[in-house]
């Protein structure tokens, strides 16, 4: 298996960091051959590599097309929470199905994460908390995300093996994403706590990729309309 790419329960990680001398071709190949051999449900695609939104989009924009035009396959970018909603519109237009960001609590603008949230389908955008907590301590930060519609993650090698209870706090994370109305389909696809939830049957996993085809039918026709009409905008402003 090529360096920057390792399968992690029913989701393979593509590190792009790593990757980004390694020709694209050989990429899909390994791709291919790891989806053949094993269920994989999800693509997860790490590229934090450049602190400029224009040089972070070009960067995996040709990763992220090519695989999204080889694969019918959930795709989860982890980016930066660039205060830029152009470059978030041009990556949710590649197709990227949902975002894991790193969000400064102190430098990210509001604004802008309501516009994320808003812009992608409910449950679809995470945050990974780190920093030493108690547990009220990270049960307050929980209630801020997602009142902000973002599912935070706490994991393991960070804060949940302080805490008493990780299953306490991972449902503590569901009960505020319910009262929050995010929705929940997609959290079994990541860990909330650093717990790896029990592998379904195989009866389960096929409900899930059903009900994964309609999201996807769904999120396509979206993100088709909202390019269609900002190309109208541009084309009736003469751009």
């Amino acid at each position: 298996m090529l360096n920057g790419i390792k399968l992690d329960n029913n989701k393979v990680v593509i590190d792009l960091t790593t990757l980004h001398n390694t020709a694209v071709s050989e990429i899909i190949q390994e791709l291919k051959t790891i989806i053949y051999n094993n269920n994989v449900d999800v693509f997860y695609v790490v590229s934090n590599r450049y602190e400029n939104e224009l040089h972070e989009f070009y960067f995996f924009k040709k990763f992220v097309e090519q695989i999204k035009g080889k694969f019918n396959i959930f795709l989860m970018l982890k980016t930066v929470c660039f205060n830029s909603t152009k470059f978030f519109d041009s990556i949710f237009a590649l197709g990227v199905d949902a975002l894991d960001l790193t969000i400064d609590a102190t430098g990210t603008d509001s604004a802008t994460i309501d516009y994320v949230t808003r812009l992608w389908p409910s449950g679809t955008i995470f945050t990974d908390i780190i920093g030493e907590c108690s547990d009220s301590d990270i049960k307050e930060t929980i209630s801020q995300f997602t009142a902000k519609k973002v599912i935070p993650r706490i994991m393991k090698e960070n804060a949940c093996e302080r805490t008493e209870s990780s299953f306490c706090v991972r449902d503590f994370i569901i009960k505020s994403l319910k009262q929050n109305s995010v929705s929940l389909k997609w959290v079994m696809n990541f860990e909330l706590c650093g717990i790896i939830q029990q592998k379904a049957g195989q009866k389960g996993r096929s409900k899930r990729k059903i009900a994964g085809r309609v999201a996807f039918e769904l999120a396509s026709l979206r993100r088709k309309l909202m390019v269609k009409e900002v190309q109208s905008s541009f084309d009736s402003a003469s751009l």
